[in-house]
């Protein structure tokens, strides 16, 4: 990531740990940074995330099939 503290190795732990929903204070803990930085740059991978999913464009042609997704949301 463009201006980042973080080496490549701290931005994929932080990717897959927020992937997976993990708290901030664990996400922190894995990648060794503090708790208000986790936050900040839980923010930037979301970011750039959201920014790459509305790039995308789908073609003219679209097919669909059968296929049902289940979609789950935590009780809060």
């Amino acid at each position: 990531m463009h201006w980042s503290h973080l080496s490549k190795e701290q931005w994929e732990i932080l990717f897959y740990s927020s992937l997976n929903n993990d708290y901030l204070s664990k996400t922190a803990k894995l990648v060794g940074i503090s708790i208000v930085s986790a936050f900040y740059n839980r923010h930037k991978l979301m970011y750039v995330l959201n920014e790459l999913i509305n790039k995308k464009q789908l073609s003219k042609k679209i097919a669909l099939d059968e296929t049902y997704l289940t979609y789950q949301t935590k009780a809060l």
